[in-house]
């Protein structure tokens, strides 16, 4: 055996690249034998086009203090000469 540090990397990596040339042949096999290539495949049957009901969105409401405070902004949003 060896103790150099590239010689165990070289090895390694060596394993490492065996095994995934390995695993490419057997899916390139299973790709080759696969049963359900030739199967004749159903196509799917378009859906029913859905109704959607329209949808009614009231505007909320606001309280009498809610309206008191938006005119408040309003009115100190204007400049000072406008507010007399």
């Amino acid at each position: 055996m060896t103790d150099n540090p590239m010689m165990i990397m070289i090895v390694n990596m060596t394993i490492v690249f065996v095994v995934l040339f390995l695993l490419g042949l057997v899916i390139d096999l299973i790709h080759k034998l696969d049963p359900t290539k030739n199967s004749v495949q159903e196509e799917p049957q378009p859906l029913a086009p859905i109704a959607v009901a329209p949808v009614v969105v009231e505007e909320p409401r606001l309280t009498q203090e809610e309206a008191e405070l938006v005119d408040y902004e309003a009115v100190m949003d204007q400049e000072p000469t406008e507010r007399q």
